[in-house]
């Protein structure tokens, strides 16, 4: 069962909201765990601290988890991306790369315009992350906003008597609890879970290819190096290029007085992973075309790198959630 306070308490009616506000201890007191759905106001809201106050407070063993919304609009940003490349794959193997020169520059030009947007979006994204840290640091209940006067002076006289002070709810904040919701650092990362959705345009275009080999008569053992090697090897690299890609959108998110640099840091984010997607695809033509043995060496070869990459990426971002 789930209460979720802008649904359960009503909006509407001042008595019956004043009675759900006054209630809200209850719930709290028998919650298992409170989830947050952060956004970067959250912290500057009155209402908002009292929640996770009266929940600390009535349930000291209970969960408090934070779950950003940005971590979904950073997926979205992964998808366009990865959608604008497939698109430049597709669009360079059935024609362009037929017609010449000219027209795989153009198609590439066309394509990235896109991916860069969707870098800049990213980035700016991210830099909402920066401010989820910078305001559990700073935190200052005095600064927390509410409508109502008497709800204000109810808040901060609950808080004054569960924590002695405001400046003892103050440091916890900034203190113990940071810690507690920095633990799962997950929840600042795109979980993995994710990214069978972020791979879907380039598993699609690998098994229309194996499709084709099927049709045309392929040998087995020509249809399983291509799974092996561009299906699953593949597809393991461009996951790496991506978290490459969050984790210098992540280091370079706040943007720049001047749009000039602005624009070149973005370029520069999006070169890295491009050069990776662009090694890891040639490697991959490359271990087909020798054979059944070398395809499966490269899978097994871009797995594990990209195992290990992905993990000291998110061990770093994790070493920056804690500093």
């Amino acid at each position: 069962m789930c209460f979720l306070d802008i649904v359960s308490i009503n909006q509407v009616n001042p008595d019956l909201t004043e009675i759900g506000v006054y209630g809200i201890g209850g719930f709290l007191s028998v919650a298992k765990e409170l989830r947050i759905l952060w956004s970067v106001p959250y912290m500057s809201r009155l209402w908002c601290i009292f929640e996770i106050a009266a929940y600390r407070r009535a349930n000291p063993r209970g969960r408090i988890v934070m779950a950003p919304i940005f971590v979904e609009t950073v997926v979205f940003c992964m998808w366009a991306c990865m959608m604008a490349c497939a698109a430049w794959i597709w669009m360079s193997i059935g024609f362009f790369l037929r017609e010449g020169g000219f027209f795989t520059i153009l198609a590439l030009t066309v394509v990235l315009m896109p991916v860069c947007l969707a870098i800049h979006l990213l980035r700016r994204t991210l830099n909402s992350k920066h401010a989820l840290l910078e305001g559990l640091s700073s935190f200052d209940l005095q600064h927390a906003h509410c409508r109502l006067e008497h709800d204000r002076l109810f808040v901060h006289k609950a808080i004054h008597d569960w924590y002695g002070s405001a400046d003892a709810f103050t440091e916890h904040v900034r203190g113990p609890l940071k810690e507690e919701l920095l633990k799962s650092s997950s929840n600042f990362m795109v979980p993995i879970y994710y990214y069978p959705l972020l791979m879907m345009p380039f598993v699609g275009e690998s098994l229309d290819e194996v499709l084709a080999f099927y049709m045309g008569g392929a040998s087995w053992r020509n249809i399983l190096a291509h799974l092996l090697a561009h299906t699953v090897g593949l597809c393991m690299w461009y996951i790496m290029a991506l978290e490459l890609c969050i984790f210098r959108s992540y280091r370079w998110a706040a943007p720049c007085k001047q749009v000039a640099w602005n624009i070149a840091q973005t370029v520069a984010i999006f070169l890295l992973p491009a050069l990776v997607i662009g090694f890891g695809s040639i490697a991959a033509r490359a271990s087909l075309c020798r054979g059944f043995a070398q395809g499966v060496v490269f899978s097994l070869f871009a797995v594990s790198v990209s195992t290990f990459v992905v993990r000291r990426l998110r061990r770093q971002v994790q070493l920056c959630n804690c500093c």
